[in-house]
Formats: structure tokens, C-alpha cells, sequence
């Protein structure tokens, strides 16, 4: 397993890395903010009762694709309650609360986006070597390989990460930690989260015996009866109350409830593997653009209930007309630019685009300038329909 020096050196690399993406990116999120509809965002605060400055932070976050505006305002409001119930309360003042959005926004924009996918990137050759793994014929090789893997990622890669969120986050408990980094890895929900762990802390715990009854039976040295302590004193660890549980052993455990991205099945019954989602017939990750998840959305609609799927879909395609709109895409583009994205994606030939276009403007020219998006949604949704649903 590594030194402990040379990973001190890689978790100190990734901190500063940290450091200077957070630096860049809040100027970038302010910037992103200020280009929102401030009038929009006042009517979804009050439907959502949240401050205003939360909404703007929470549209930008919709608008980029990271996060729904609703659970964005869910997450970021629940860290201004918790401020407040541990005697941190962000001052109820506009320059205050929009600092706090900011910055906690800049946070979750990073968890449910660079976090989760870089991790997802770093379990892919440690899931080929936990896959192999064999009770019978595991080496002591193979053990120490998979260990230094799992120290170096958890220790050197997520742990910094965690100990810069609990700093930015006055007298946050390791629970605090839990609920910000496991929900977006996990999609659990809230009322399932610690049970659900609990039972992958006991998993990860078995795991962590088989690897060191291994080594306890390879030859005396003093790496090996090191290794096998480093073990022990996870597995000691892991046994903590969640609530209390240190950042280190909590690292461990995130990397053990990492989706692994692998199409050989489950080959242990200590760690879970998952195998990729699927758009379309198509297979992950390739969800860039709003007509990616769109076109999966398409495809999602007819499998819920009859009654839902209009309303689904309509939901759908609103949110990528206010995406496009973010990106200073008048009305009218942003229909033919889904018409034509539509019909290339599913195959619809034969489209007069020119007569589209002008029963859209029709229909557009009826509408005052509040109903303008609903109108597009609904055309879309219409053809949608009409040229894919019944053809």
C-alpha cells in the first residue's frame, strides 16, 4: 500500500486543485446568474416560498442541466436551515443570502456534476479489480492492489474534498456530509439514506475482513502485518455511528457505494456493481446537449401512466425551451431547432419545415408575450405526437 507521504502529496494536489476550480467558478456562477430573468425567478420563489436569491441561483443550475430548479431550491435551502438550527444563521439581508446561494450553489453545481462523474471515472479500473476478485484464488497480490486503489482514491481524492466542504460549512456533522455527498451517487432518498448505508457500511466491513484474511496468510513482513493494521483500523472505524463516524472512514465508504460502470455482473457479494443507463438505444455517458435528455425523455413517456405522460412530457419540453432561451435563442428558433432535431432523431421523414414554421407563427401571433413558451411547448408537443407517438 502507499506511503503515507505519497498520499498526503496527491490529497494535497487535489485540494489545491479544489481551491482554484471554486475560485473560477463562483466568479463564473455570478456571471451566469445575473443573466436570468429576475421576474421568472420572483414568481418560482413564490411558488416555492424561498428567498429570491436562492431561486436565481437555483434557475442557473436548471438552465445548465445539473439539477432541477425545485430540488436545486431543496438543497440550498436546507443548508440555510441547518445554519441557522446550529446558531449560523446567514443574515437575512439580499447581499448575504445571495453570497450564501453562490457559494453553496457553486458546491452542489460540483457534487451532482464533476464530483459524481470524476468518481464514476476513477471506480472504472478498481471495478475490473474488485470483479476478478475470486474468494478462492484471490492472491495476496491481487488484495494489496485493490487496497492501494481504494486508499488512494478515498483518501487522496475524496477525503480532501470532504474535510474543504465541512470547513465551508460552520459546525457541519459527518451526517451533514453524508446527505450532501451520498444522495446525488445514490439518487436514495432521504427517509432511506442511513438505513440503506448502515447495511453497505456492514458490506464494506466484510469486505475489508476477506481482503485481510488474505494477507494474514501470506508471509511474515512488515508491509503485509501494516497492511493487514490499516485494514483492521478501517474496519474499527466503519463501525462508528454514521452521525460521528471520521471523514476517513466515511471516504471509504463513499467509494464502496460508488455505482460501478461494468458489463460483467456482479461477481462479489461484498460490492455492488451497476450497469450504465441507457438513452434511447444508446448507452451513457452522451447526455450533453437539452435535446439528449429530451429525446430520452421521448422515450420514457409512454411507459408511465396514460394520464401522466402529456403532462410529463410537456414538463419535459418546457425546460428545454428555457434552457435554449438562456442561451439568447428567440422563440422562434428554439422550434425549429427542435423540429428539426426531433425528426432528425427519430427518424421522420419527409417534414415540410417551411409550412411548421408558419403555422407555428400563426399560432404565435395569437398569443401574448407571458404565453409565448407555453404556446412553443405545446406545438412541439403536438408534433411530437402527431409524427412520431401515432405514426
Amino acid at each position: 500500500m502507499q506511503r503515507d507521504s505519497e498520499l498526503k502529496e496527491m490529497a494535497v494536489s487535489s485540494r489545491q486543485r479544489l481551491v482554484q476550480e471554486f475560485a473560477d467558478n463562483y466568479t463564473d456562477l455570478q456571471v451566469r446568474s445575473d443573466r436570468i430573468d429576475v421576474e421568472r425567478a420572483r414568481q418560482f420563489a413564490g411558488e416555492l416560498s424561498c428567498p429570491l436569491q436562492i431561486a436565481i441561483v437555483a434557475e442557473v443550475l436548471d438552465m445548465e442541466g445539473v439539477l432541477g430548479r425545485k430540488a436545486a431550491v431543496q438543497k440550498i435551502s436546507r443548508e440555510l436551515q441547518r445554519r441557522a438550527s446550529v446558531g449560523e444563521s446567514v443574515p437575512n439581508l439580499p447581499g448575504n443570502i445571495m453570497e450564501f446561494a453562490l457559494k453553496e450553489g457553486q458546491w452542489v453545481e460540483y457534487i451532482e456534476g464533476r464530483f459524481v462523474g470524476d468518481l464514476e471515472r476513477k471506480t472504472r479500473d478498481l471495478a475490473n479489480l474488485e470483479e476478478a476478485l475470486d474468494q478462492e484464488k484471490m492472491t495476496v497480490e491481487s488484495a494489496i492492489t485493490v487496497l492501494r486503489h481504494r486508499r488512494e482514491v478515498a483518501e487522496a481524492y475524496i477525503l480532501p474534498i470532504l474535510e474543504t466542504w465541512v470547513r465551508e460549512h460552520p459546525k457541519a456533522s459527518t451526517g451533514d456530509v453524508m446527505v450532501a455527498f451520498c444522495q446525488p451517487l445514490t439518487n436514495w432518498g432521504p427517509s432511506t439514506l442511513r438505513g440503506k448505508l448502515n447495511r453497505k457500511k456492514r458490506r464494506n466491513q466484510a469486505f475489508f475482513r476477506l481482503l485481510a484474511h488474505r494477507l494474514a496468510g501470506a508471509e511474515d513482513s512488515a508491509t503485509i502485518d501494516f497492511s493487514i493494521k490499516r485494514v483492521n483500523d478501517l474496519v474499527n472505524a466503519l463501525d462508528a455511528d454514521i452521525e460521528t463516524m471520521d471523514l476517513q472512514a466515511l471516504a471509504h465508504l463513499i467509494l464502496h457505494i460508488a455505482p460501478r460502470p461494468t458489463g460483467r455482473g456482479d461477481k462479489s457479494p461484498y460490492v455492488q456493481f451497476t450497469g450504465q443507463s441507457s438513452r434511447g438505444n444508446k448507452t451513457e455517458p452522451d447526455m450533453d446537449s437539452p435535446f439528449d435528455f429530451l429525446e430520452r425523455d421521448i422515450h420514457l413517456a409512454p411507459r408511465r401512466q396514460e394520464r401522466e405522460q402529456d403532462s410529463f412530457l410537456r414538463e419535459k419540453i418546457a425546460r428545454v425551451i428555457r434552457v435554449l432561451r438562456y442561451k439568447d435563442h428567440d422563440i422562434e428558433k428554439i422550434v425549429e431547432l427542435s423540429i428539426r432535431e426531433i425528426a432528425d432523431r427519430f427518424s421522420l421523414s419527409d417534414m415540410d419545415f417551411e409550412r411548421l414554421a408558419d403555422e407555428f407563427e400563426e399560432n404565435l401571433s395569437m398569443a401574448s408575450m407571458d404565453e409565448r413558451e407555453a404556446v412553443a411547448a405545446k406545438f412541439i408537443h403536438e408534433f411530437i405526437k402527431k409524427y412520431y407517438y401515432e405514426r
